[in-house]
């Protein structure tokens, strides 16, 4: 039922943004001139000093009782990996890293600046306020998660002030600026940027960002095609090996919320600045046997290159930051999620070609190709046989792809096709024949199940334009994922999801 309530929040959200809020300020200005660095190192800190203050004096969390000792204690500690929860680690520190991010960003440090800010204030969490060992995970998945969607929400929230609103709408503004990004509404309160109305300055054309933002509601069925275990003699066999060649008879229908942002064009040749051209989704499930959270996506650009050939064709490339988390409860008894994977450290090479061709004597037909490949320093994913203390799930290093092509025409019809590839290393493991679920969370560390693992997902959709800016599309998902284990049986898991979406376009 609190599912259900949150997503009649959000359309109701939505929509008063739309219709009391208005449309989108397109202007932003690229901060990067008048910079406070002390200030800038404070506002940094204070979600540190905020989310401490609740788990030592409201919580009373045992991680919070830090001392000079625990201090010194941690920097023996540099490379531990951390066992919270999946959410925990791999979605909320990249939150909280992004609000680190903006409390730098507010006061005039640019992307490079802030970044490092990020990096240090997740220092700070780490080696002093808390007893337990710093995390190279934690600070990975902190600095540089936090970097892409502190920079993405920071702009998001920008494009909604709007100085010299009044009366409702500029309450409503400012509501959804502090909403979308807490750090950049808490500086405007301070700073009474809030309430003082001015005028709107003029933009220069590198100023003026193209911005489409929408939503959906999708109805998915779910089914596992197979779930095999590989036989293979290192020890002879495990002994769940007789058990694990089943089929899932287990399907599930699931309904799904989605709120997409587009900033920017990638082919504008006056935005070539980090994080001018981005986009950010957040998928919700609004079933009850899944966590609400059920992705987190974003790509952004870090630098890039534009070629015209002529007024039909454009050409980008350049070096792309990524972001995604992937949540889909289980299916099944086994341990093995459905799409539960993340990649909240990525970075690659990417291209992007557009090609616009006549089509019933008019240019109704578009081409558009997206094509990334990535080094990831970070990845996580459903693990076959570690279990400790409900963190079930492989840290890795490794590479991903990403194919996207989509075949626009006439504003009718759509059609979407999307490869993703992730293929990551688990080197430090633990030694067979251990127990893993009866291990002291606070001393026994490990990557996860020796091995590596492949993930293999692809999506396609057929969109077709109903009334107005409404839309109704026929998705169809498949999904593989291969754990290979240096000591133990190996396991494929395939599933497919077909459904329907009916979506919004603002």
């Amino acid at each position: 039922m609190r599912k259900y309530f949150l997503f009649l929040i959000i359309i109701i959200s939505i929509n008063s943004k739309a219709q009391n809020i208005g449309t989108f300020n397109r202007g932003f200005v690229y901060s990067d001139t008048i910079s406070r660095p002390m200030r800038a190192f404070v506002m940094s800190n204070i979600p540190n000093i905020a989310i401490f203050s609740i788990d030592r004096y409201i919580l009373h969390e045992d991680f919070a009782y830090i001392n000079s000792q625990t201090m010194a204690y941690n920097h023996l500690f540099t490379t531990v990996w951390d066992n919270d929860l999946y959410g925990t680690n791999l979605l909320l520190h990249p939150l909280h890293g992004s609000m680190d991010y903006t409390g730098a960003r507010v006061n005039g440090m640019n992307v490079w600046a802030s970044s490092a800010y990020a990096f240090a204030a997740s220092y700070v969490w780490e080696f002093y306020l808390e007893r337990e060992p710093a995390s190279i995970n934690d600070q990975l998945a902190t600095s540089y998660g936090g970097t892409i969607l502190g920079e993405s929400l920071y702009r998001i929230s920008s494009s909604l002030v709007d100085n010299s609103s009044t009366g409702m709408e500029r309450i409503a503004r400012e509501l959804f600026v502090t909403l979308t990004s807490p750090i950049n509404g808490i500086d405007r309160l301070l700073t009474g940027k809030m309430w003082k109305k001015k005028r709107m300055p003029n933009y220069a054309l590198s100023q003026i960002f193209d911005i489409k933002y929408g939503f959906g509601i999708s109805t998915q069925y779910q089914k596992r095609l197979y779930h095999k275990c590989e036989r293979i003699d290192r020890e002879k066999s495990n002994e769940d090996y007789l058990s694990c060649n089943i089929k899932n008879k287990n399907d599930r229908v699931q309904i799904l919320s989605s709120l997409w942002f587009d900033y920017g064009d990638i082919f504008n040749e006056e935005q070539t600045k980090p994080f001018d051209n981005f986009k950010i989704q957040l998928n919700l499930n609004l079933s009850n046997f899944s966590n609400i959270i059920n992705k987190v996506s974003a790509t952004g650009n870090l630098w890039k290159n534009i070629i015209k050939n002529s007024s039909n064709e454009n050409f980008a490339f350049g070096i792309f930051q990524h972001f995604e988390f992937s949540d889909n409860q289980t299916m099944g008894n086994d341990s093995v999620s459905f799409m539960r994977y993340a990649e909240p450290v990525s970075f690659g090479l990417g291209t992007v070609f557009e090609k616009n061709k006549s089509c019933f004597n008019s240019k109704d037909l578009k081409y558009l190709i997206e094509g990334y490949l990535n080094v990831v320093p970070l990845a996580a994913a459903q693990a076959t046989y570690f279990n400790l203390n409900e963190r079930k799930y492989n840290f890795g290093m490794g590479y991903s792809a990403e194919l996207k092509t989509l075949i626009h025409l006439k504003d009718l019809i759509n059609l979407n096709v999307k490869l993703n590839l992730l293929h990551f290393f688990t080197t430090n493991g633990y030694q067979k024949g251990i127990d893993v679920s009866s291990q002291d969370i606070l001393s026994f560390y490990a990557m996860g199940d020796k091995g590596n693992t492949l993930i293999l997902s692809t999506s396609s959709s057929l969109g077709l334009k109903l009334l107005n800016n409404y839309s109704i599309s026929f998705d169809m998902n498949y999904f593989l994922q291969r754990n290979h284990h240096s000591q133990f049986n190996d396991r494929k898991y395939s599933f497919i999801a077909t459904g329907i979406t009916l979506r919004y376009d603002y």
